[in-house]
């Protein structure tokens, strides 16, 4: 059985979330979820590459990939 890829790549690190980064991604999907209800649900990306891309903005950058935000 051939083995499934991950389009976004594998997760870096297992490296436990700070107190500041939890709190920039519920306030990432909360601004996405008010875009998300305001919109009618008609997001030209999906809701959670908006959440990923407002944490990545909010937190300047981060260490954790696309599947970390998605999981948490």
């Amino acid at each position: 059985m051939a083995s499934s890829s991950n389009r976004r790549g594998a997760a870096q690190t297992t490296l436990q979330w700070t107190t500041a980064e939890e709190i920039t991604l519920c306030t990432a999907w909360c601004n996405a979820m008010d875009m998300y209800v305001t919109r009618d649900r008609q997001f030209r990306k999906g809701f959670w590459e908006e959440v990923y891309d407002n944490f990545k903005k909010d937190m300047g950058g981060t260490i954790r990939g696309y599947d970390a935000i998605v999981s948490k």
